[in-house]
């Protein structure tokens, strides 16, 4: 567990000093600095690697009574279903998200495997284990899910290493490829308000020639005072973000459009909301709570000794 403390407060201080770093020099020695992608992936994910590694491992460890070697037998088959995972996604994607997915694979079965040995799950009746579920204190359920929750993060960080972004001028009827889908400009039409002139995009989507969305991004111009504003069109089923947003005005006529496809980007939102309810259930549990004496008990006590 104190593994796992130093590994997190190691990506945020990470975090916390890439994105304060710039402007606080460029408050102090007037330095234009600029600390994008490349600085946090050479810095966060050599940290997140061990950390997916311990994490598994350490809610599994009694403190200062560690063994490794039971631990590592109690998630047995978790480290099997991770390896399939990453060999398989080897061969359909890159290595970095197949170890991605594969971490959270290995975090989130883990997790489970850890609640099931409690309950002794396969070894006793099963009304037997249903006891044990109902006895567990609502502590050990909240760090299973906050574990769940992180490995669903790790899904979704993963799956934003396939993500795919274009910038494309299209006139109505031309169309374009992206990310497997076929991105088509049917219509560019005028749609003025109260107080702007508004262009709005009509772009279908389709996959393998069968469409299934159709997007509505619009410009808006308005008049007082002069304001320029962009209105994206997403649209996410849970598992990928998929939008449309108007880019520059193009010299020629037409739109030009960045195209975004993001699979498995909402995962990092419900790993987050994940962790969180594991966090309020781990804070319910009473059998936690520390007790502070009251006055009354404190004054008490003083004049018996007294």
């Amino acid at each position: 567990m104190v593994v796992n403390n130093i590994f997190l407060c190691s990506i945020a201080a990470v975090v916390f000093v890439g994105t304060l770093y710039p402007p606080f020099v460029n408050l102090l020695f007037g330095i234009q600095l600029s600390v994008g992608a490349p600085f946090f992936n050479q810095t966060v994910l050599p940290l997140t690697a061990p950390l997916i590694l311990a994490m598994a491992i350490g809610p599994l460890l009694p403190w200062k009574r560690a063994a490794l070697r039971p631990a590592l037998e109690r998630i047995w088959f978790a480290a099997v279903v991770a390896v399939i995972v990453f060999l398989v996604m080897t061969e359909q994607s890159n290595a970095i998200t197949a170890l991605g997915l594969g971490g959270g694979v290995w975090v989130m079965l883990s997790a489970v495997s850890d609640i099931a040995e409690r309950a002794k799950l396969g070894r006793v009746k099963l009304g037997d284990s249903l006891a044990r579920l109902r006895a567990m204190p609502r502590a050990a359920f909240g760090a299973a899910l906050g574990h769940i929750g992180f490995g669903v993060m790790v899904f979704g960080i993963a799956g934003m290493t396939l993500a795919s972004q274009k910038v494309v001028v299209l006139n109505p009827g031309q169309s374009t490829e992206l990310g497997g889908y076929s991105w088509k400009l049917d219509d560019l039409r005028d749609a003025p308000g109260p107080n702007y002139a508004q262009r709005v995009a009509d772009v279908t989507i389709s996959d393998e020639g069968k469409p299934f969305l159709t997007l509505h991004p619009s410009r808006r111009i308005f008049t007082t005072p002069k304001v320029i504003t962009n209105d994206a069109a997403i649209h996410t089923n849970g598992f990928q973000d998929i939008y449309v947003v108007f880019a520059d005005e193009p010299a020629g006529g037409g739109a030009e459009l960045r195209l975004n496809r993001h699979p498995l980007a909402p995962e990092i939102w419900f790993g987050g909301l994940i962790m969180a309810l594991g966090g309020a259930l781990s804070l319910s549990d009473r059998r936690l709570r520390v007790g502070a004496p009251s006055r009354k008990r404190a004054a008490k006590a003083a004049g018996v000794v007294a």
